[in-house]
């Protein structure tokens, strides 16, 4: 086990927690606190700039109502990243494994891409002889193992973290209680990935 890693309580429900090992450090990330939302955001760099993973923290312990909007297309991901800042923080994150499905419809449609999911609209005439054809679903299936040497996903295979300087710490996200992480593709905007950790041990 790396020495920055150490084995901590992972509190999954009131009451009940798992031991787990947990990753910790201190580096300069981009940060924000959503207090009128309840959560906090941390971007962690991917190697290359077009890539970040992104964790979403409830400040009240097993409260996932407004993080889970984001999962369902109620708040972008786009317009939540767009409000971090970079600063210090004290990071503890738990080592995992998770399979992902996200639906990508509320985000394609938020590039101006309706026509494609409106029965109405639809013209797919360009790919298939049948009439009448339009996308009521759009999922990207994933698997995301995040450890010390990185992150590795399958729909952007081969992305590592990048290793980040030591800082002193203004604000902590100490992830010991259910999260949502995704992978975000800068250049789209969009989340590649997305996944709701509430076990790791079962991740």
């Amino acid at each position: 086990m790396n020495a920055a890693t150490q084995s901590r309580e992972f509190w999954y429900a009131k009451g009940q927690s798992v031991m787990v090992p947990m990753m910790s450090g201190i580096h300069s990330l981009p940060f924000v606190r959503f207090s009128d939302k309840g959560f906090s955001l941390l971007e962690k760099p991917l190697k290359g700039d077009r890539f970040s993973l992104v964790f979403l923290l409830p400040k009240r312990k097993w409260d996932m109502k407004e993080v889970d909007k984001v999962l369902n297309g109620f708040y972008l991901l786009k317009d939540l990243v767009s409000q971090a800042r970079t600063t210090g923080v004290s990071v503890i994150l738990p080592r995992f494994t998770i399979d992902s499905q996200i639906n990508l419809i509320p985000y394609m449609q938020s590039m101006g891409i309706n026509d494609l999911f409106n029965r109405g609209q639809a013209d797919l005439s360009g790919i298939t002889d049948s009439e009448k054809l339009y996308v009521n679903m759009m999922k990207q299936a994933s698997v995301l193992k995040v450890t010390e040497a990185g992150v590795e996903a399958t729909a952007v295979t081969g992305v590592v973290v990048v290793p980040m300087s030591l800082v002193l710490p203004d604000v902590e996200f100490h992830a010991d209680h259910p999260f949502v992480c995704f992978v975000y593709d800068r250049e789209l905007q969009m989340p590649l990935f997305a996944a709701r950790v509430t076990n790791p041990k079962k991740a």
